[in-house]
C-alpha cells in the first residue's frame, strides 16, 4: 500500500473542532456492527489505537503496516487490508490518478456522464414494465409488449393508473370468462389504452384457429 488511509465517518469520532483532540469519541453502537464483530480480537484493538493515532492528522494514517505496528507497539503487524476490507479505512485517491482524471476531455466526461444517465433510465424502465408484466394476466409477445410500453413511456403517476386498470379489469366480464380467454394481449391493450376504460374494454385477439372450422 502507499499513501494515506483515512478514517469511515472521522467526524462521529470528533468531540471539538480540535485538529488534535486530547481523545476521541467511541460510540458503544461499534459493538452491533457486524463488520466490527467479525474482525479478529488482534485487528479490533489495532484498530481502536488507529483511531487515537488518527486524531492527531484529522482522521488519517500513513498506509504502511510496518511504521504504523512500530508506532502502535503492536506485537503483530497491523492488517491493513482486513481493515479497508471491511470498511473502517479508505484509502486515498493518490494525488496523480486524480490529475489524469481531471485530464479527461471534456466531451468524453460529458460522453460518460450522459452514458450513465441513460443506463439509469433503461434500469428504471425495465423496472417499471417487470411490474406491468407480473401485474398483466395474459403474458404472451413479450418483445411487442415492451415495444408498446417504451412508446407509451409512462410516468410514476401514470404507471400507476396503469397498474390500478389491470387490477379494475380483471374483474370484468370480458376477462373472467372461459378462464381467461378473450383477456387481450399486453401490446393489444397498451395500445388501446386499456387503462382508461371501465373494464376489460379491449376484445381479444382471434386465436389462431378461429374461422378455420
Amino acid at each position: 500500500m502507499a499513501g494515506y488511509l483515512t478514517v469511515k465517518n472521522w467526524k462521529e469520532f470528533q468531540h471539538y473542532a480540535d485538529r488534535s483532540p486530547p481523545w476521541i469519541k467511541l460510540h458503544r453502537s461499534v459493538l452491533d456492527d457486524y463488520e466490527f464483530s467479525a474482525l479478529p480480537d488482534a485487528t479490533k484493538a489495532h484498530l481502536m489505537l488507529i483511531w487515537l493515532l488518527a486524531s492527531s492528522n484529522e482522521g488519517r494514517v500513513p498506509s504502511d503496516p510496518a511504521w504504523l505496528s512500530r508506532r502502535l507497539a503492536t506485537t503483530e503487524t497491523v492488517d491493513l487490508d482486513a481493515l479497508v476490507r471491511s470498511g473502517f479505512l479508505i484509502a486515498e485517491q493518490p494525488a496523480s490518478e486524480a490529475i489524469a482524471q481531471s485530464k479527461q476531455p471534456a466531451s468524453e466526461v460529458l460522453s460518460l456522464a450522459r452514458s450513465r444517465e441513460k443506463r439509469r433510465g433503461e434500469k428504471k424502465e425495465n423496472c417499471a414494465f417487470d411490474a406491468f408484466w407480473q401485474a398483466y394476466p395474459k403474458r404472451k409477445s413479450r418483445g411487442q409488449a415492451e415495444k408498446a410500453f417504451a412508446k407509451i413511456n409512462p410516468s410514476e403517476q401514470l404507471m400507476q393508473a396503469i397498474l390500478a386498470g389491470i387490477e379494475r379489469a380483471k374483474t370484468s366480464e370480458q376477462w373472467t370468462r372461459d378462464k381467461g380467454k378473450y383477456i387481450p394481449h399486453p401490446a393489444t391493450w397498451l395500445n388501446a389504452k386499456g387503462w382508461e376504460d371501465e373494464e376489460g374494454g379491449v376484445p381479444a385477439e382471434p386465436e389462431p384457429w378461429a374461422g378455420a372450422i
